[in-house]
C-alpha cells in the first residue's frame, strides 16, 4: 500500500461503435507494478453483484507508453455526477458509511477459505503489501535511542514490559512461530476514507448505500478478512490523536483492542463510535461459522500490523504516530495474554524504554491546559452522550468535541485558478469541468483525493441563497494539511507524448480521443463543505456538537470573581449598510453595565467613530428598574430551565416567539449573568434542542478569540448567529443578518464577572 504518485486526467473518448464517452485516464509512472490493472480486473471478476454496485469498470485494457509509463482507462464514480468522500462527510454520515461498508464488505467476503499461517508471517505480511516496512522501521528510529533489536520493549520508563511489534516483523520474536488459521478472502488493500466516494446530490443529500470504492490497484482476493475493516478505523481516527490527551488516548487504544468489553467512559463519543463501527457484526459473522476465536486472534495480529503502517504517516504528527506504535505493542501484548500465555515477559533486565518524555505530547500549551481539564470520566454511563435522532431530511451528526478544531470546520481557502490549456488542446464540449479527478497522493492515509472536485469558484457559489457568515475571521486550519502531492509538471513534449499515447487507442476502440484536461485543475468539488446546506450545518450535527460542548463545559473549574455587582462588557455594531463591500470595524458603540441584586445599576454608553470616542453618557437605574432588561439567573435542572425559557420567550412580541426568540432569550442570560458550570452547560444543552439549529464553523470573533458559531433563522429569512467560546462555551458574540447574508447588527460580548465596586472602564 505504500503510494506512489500518479497523474490523472479526464478525456473525452468518441468511438464510432460505442459513441462519446467520458473516461479517466490513470497515468503510472516509470517503475510501478504495472499489475494494477490486472488486480483491478481480478476485483470486478471476483464478486459480479458486489462489483457493479460499489467498484468503477475498467472498460479498455492498459496501455504502455515507450517511456515505461502506463496508462489505465477508467469510468468516472457516480456517472461522474457529485460525489464525497467519506472523509468530508459530518461525523454521524461518517460512522454510517462504515457501518454500511463493512455490511458489504461481508457480503464480498462470504466466500472464504482457511489457511495456516502463524502470527509472525500475518503481521509481515500486513506491513509489506503496504510496502512500509521500511517506513515502519525509519519511524519507530524517530521516537529516540532505543534497541529495535530488543523482543520485550517498555513504552514508557514505569511502563509494563510488552512485545516488541518490531520483533513481528522478523521470525525472531517469541510470539512469531505461533500458528494461526486466518480467514482469507477479498480485500481492497487500501480502504482508507479518501477511497470511499459517496453521492452528494445538489442538495447535499448523501447516499450511503450507492457508496463507490475507488483506487483498487491493491486487490488481493487471499488476504485476511480483518485487513480492510481495521484499517479504514485507523485511517478515519487519524486527524484526531494528535490532540488527545494521554488519558483517553490510552483508553482509546484500550477500546480498539477489544470493542466489544471495553469500558469507554473516558474516550470521547465520536471516537468509540468509530472503534466500534462494523466490529460486532463481524465478529458474530465469524462466530456463526464457528470461528470466534480464530477470528479474535487474526483481528489482534491485524491490528498491530496495521497500526505499524499507520506509524508511518506523517500527516498523523509526532502525537499520532506515536499513538500507533503503542497500540501496536499493546495489540502484540493482548495477543500474547489470550492466545500465547506459556510467552512470558522478562521479570526484570535491560528492557528498552520507547518513549522516554510525556506519552502524548500535546500541540500547544493551551491546548494541553484545557484538554488535561477534560480527561475526567463521565460522571455515570446515562450521561454519556447519545448518537442523536436520524429522522432527518439528510444525514449529520457530530464528529469531535468542541475544543478540537478539524479542518471540516474551517472554511477552505480558495484554490487558484486554473491554468490556461495549452494551446492547441480541445477542450471538448465545455462540460469536463464538472467531471474532476486529483492525482493520487503519496500513501500516507490520504493516497488519492476525493474524485469529482468542484472548482473554487463553484465551490464558493452560493446556491439557494446567500448563507450568512459570522463577521469573524476563520480559524487558522489546525489539521495538519494532507502531504502535498509531488504533481509532475508537464511540458509541452510530455503533452505530444501523451496525446500519440491516447491515439493509441484507436486500435482498441475504433475512435478518436479529445484530451479534456488536467481534471484536478478546472472543476467543481461536491457541495459538502461550503454550500449553504453542508452537512454540519444542519441540526442533528448543531445538535451534537452543543452537546458535546455541554460536557466539556461542565466539567471546568469555576469561573473567578465575586461581589455584589455584575459587570457586562459589551461593544455593538449596527446602523450601517448591510450590503456595504465591508463593515467599518472603527466605528461601533461601547457599553458597561453594573447590575445588583435589586436590578438596580449604572450604564455607560461611549459611541466610537473612526476608533475615537465621541460622546459618553451615564444612565443610572433604581431598584427594579433593570428588571424587564436583565434576566434571573437559571437553574440547571432542565425541567426547570425549559419553563424559564418558554416564560422568558412568551413576554417576547409574537414574531419572537418562535426558535430564534428562544435563542436571544438563551443569549440574554449568558450575557447578563455569570452563571456556574452547571447552568452554563444546562443553556447550552437547550440551545441544542432547539429546531431549525445549526453549525456554521470555527471562527475567531473580532476581539481575536476562537469559538464556534450556531446559527438559526427566524421567520422573515434573517439569520440569527451566536459565537460560543472554544474552551468554555461562554458568549462571545452575536449577530443578525438579512437573507442575502448582509450584517443588520453585530454585537461582541467582552465580558461578565462579578466586582466589588462600579469603576468605569474597568469590571475589576
Amino acid at each position: 500500500m505504500a503510494g506512489h504518485v500518479a497523474e490523472l486526467f479526464s478525456i473525452l473518448l468518441d468511438a464510432h461503435r460505442t459513441g462519446p464517452q467520458k473516461l479517466l485516464v490513470k497515468v503510472l509512472p516509470h517503475g510501478v507494478d504495472a499489475g494494477e490493472a490486472a488486480r483491478h480486473e481480478q476485483a470486478l471478476a471476483a464478486d459480479a453483484e458486489f462489483a457493479a454496485r460499489h467498484l468503477v469498470k475498467q472498460p479498455y485494457p492498459p496501455l504502455r507508453l515507450a517511456d515505461g509509463r502506463h496508462l489505465l482507462f477508467l469510468e468516472f464514480a457516480n456517472g461522474a455526477d457529485r460525489v464525497c468522500a467519506l472523509d468530508q462527510l459530518s461525523h454521524d454520515d461518517a460512522v454510517q458509511a462504515m457501518e454500511k461498508v463493512f455490511e458489504a464488505l461481508l457480503g464480498w467476503t462470504r466466500k472464504f477459505e482457511l489457511s495456516s499461517t502463524t502470527a509472525g508471517r500475518l503481521v509481515r505480511r500486513e506491513v509489506t503489501d503496504a510496502k512500509a516496512e521500511h517506513g515502519v522501521r525509519k519511524t519507530a528510529a524517530l521516537f529516540g535511542p532505543w534497541k529495535q533489536r530488543a523482543d520485550w520493549i517498555r513504552l514508557d520508563p514505569a511502563g509494563p514490559i510488552v512485545p516488541n511489534p518490531l520483533r513481528l516483523l522478523t521470525k525472531r520474536s517469541p510470539l512469531s512461530a505461533m500458528p494461526i488459521d486466518q480467514i482469507v478472502s477479498n480485500c481492497h488493500g487500501d480502504l482508507h476514507p479518501p477511497n470511499i466516494l459517496l453521492p452528494c446530490s445538489r442538495r447535499c443529500v448523501i447516499d450511503i448505500a450507492r457508496f463507490s470504492l475507488v483506487d483498487i490497484g491493491t486487490f488481493r482476493h487471499d488476504a485476511p478478512v480483518t485487513r480492510d475493516p481495521t484499517y479504514l478505523r485507523l485511517t478515519q481516527l487519524r486527524t484526531h490523536l494528535a490532540s488527545l490527551p494521554a488519558r483517553q488516548a490510552e483508553a482509546l487504544i484500550d477500546l480498539m483492542i477489544d470493542p466489544g468489553a471495553a469500558d469507554d467512559r473516558q474516550v470521547l463519543p465520536s471516537l468509540a463510535q468509530v472503534a466500534r463501527a462494523g466490529h460486532l457484526a463481524a465478529g458474530k459473522a465469524a462466530g456463526g461459522r464457528g470461528l470466534a476465536k480464530d477470528w479474535r486472534a487474526q483481528y489482534l495480529l491485524t491490528l498491530v500490523g496495521q497500526a505499524l503502517v499507520c506509524s508511518t504517516f506523517t500527516n498523523a504528527e509526532p502525537g499520532g504516530q506515536r499513538w500507533y506504535f503503542r497500540l501496536a505493542a499493546q495489540a502484540a501484548e493482548a495477543y500474547r495474554r489470550e492466545f500465547a500465555p506459556s510467552v512470558t515477559p522478562p521479570s526484570d533486565g535491560d528492557v528498552p524504554v520507547v518513549f522516554r518524555g510525556k506519552k502524548l505530547p500535546a500541540r500547544s500549551a493551551r491546548e494541553e491546559a484545557v484538554l488535561a481539564r477534560l480527561t475526567e470520566p463521565h460522571r455515570s454511563p446515562d450521561r454519556r452522550i447519545q448518537p442523536p435522532d436520524q429522522a432527518r431530511p439528510r444525514r449529520a451528526g457530530a464528529r469531535v468535541p468542541a475544543y478540537e478544531l478539524p479542518a471540516e470546520f474551517v472554511l477552505p481557502h480558495p484554490a487558484p485558478a486554473p491554468p490556461t490549456p495549452p494551446t492547441g488542446v480541445s477542450t471538448g464540449d465545455g462540460n469536463a469541468a464538472r467531471f474532476p479527478v486529483n492525482a493520487s497522493a503519496a500513501r500516507n492515509g490520504s493516497r488519492t483525493d476525493t474524485l469529482n472536485r468542484r472548482s473554487s469558484r463553484a465551490r464558493n457559489r452560493r446556491t439557494s441563497r446567500k448563507a450568512a457568515r459570522p463577521a469573524d475571521k476563520p480559524l487558522p486550519n489546525r489539521r495538519l494539511a494532507r502531504p502535498a502531492t509531488s504533481v509532475r509538471r508537464w511540458n509541452s513534449r510530455d503533452l505530444r507524448r501523451l496525446g500519440a499515447a491516447l491515439v493509441g487507442v484507436l486500435a482498441l476502440c475504433g475512435g478518436f480521443a479529445v484530451w479534456v484536461g488536467r481534471p484536478d485543475e478546472t472543476s467543481p468539488t461536491p457541495p459538502v463543505r461550503q454550500a449553504p446546506q453542508e452537512p454540519y450545518s444542519t441540526p442533528s450535527y448543531a445538535r451534537s456538537r452543543l452537546l458535546e460542548l455541554a460536557t466539556a463545559v461542565e466539567n471546568l473549574p469555576e469561573p473567578p470573581g465575586e461581589g455584589p455587582l455584575t459587570c457586562v462588557h459589551s461593544r455593538v455594531w449596527s446602523g450601517q449598510n448591510p450590503r456595504a463591500s465591508r463593515i467599518d470595524l472603527t466605528t461601533y458603540r461601547d457599553e458597561w453595565l453594573w447590575w445588583d441584586d435589586t436590578r438596580a445599576g449604572k450604564r455607560v454608553v461611549t459611541n466610537v467613530r473612526e476608533g475615537r470616542p465621541i460622546t459618553t453618557t451615564p444612565f443610572r437605574y433604581g431598584p427594579g428598574d433593570l428588571t424587564t432588561e436583565v434576566p434571573a439567573a437559571p437553574s440547571d435542572n432542565p425541567v426547570v430551565l425549559r419553563r424559564q425559557l418558554t416564560a422568558l420567550r412568551n413576554e417576547q412580541p409574537p414574531e419572537l416567539q418562535d426558535a430564534a426568540g428562544s435563542l436571544l432569550t438563551i443569549v440574554r442570560i449568558l450575557r447578563y449573568n455569570q452563571l456556574t458550570r452547571r447552568q452554563h452547560a444546562a443553556l447550552l444543552r437547550q440551545v441544542a434542542e432547539l429546531p431549525g439549529i445549526g453549525f456554521r464553523g470555527a471562527y475567531h470573533d473580532r476581539g481575536g478569540r476562537p469559538g464556534l458559531a450556531f446559527f438559526i433563522e427566524d421567520g422573515e429569512s434573517r439569520q440569527l448567529t451566536v459565537t460560543v467560546g472554544l474552551e468554555d462555551g461562554r458568549l462571545l458574540s452575536h449577530e443578525v443578518s438579512d437573507d442575502t447574508g448582509g450584517q443588520l447588527s453585530y454585537e461582541l460580548h467582552l465580558g461578565t464577572t462579578r466586582t466589588t465596586e462600579q469603576r468605569d472602564g474597568t469590571c475589576h
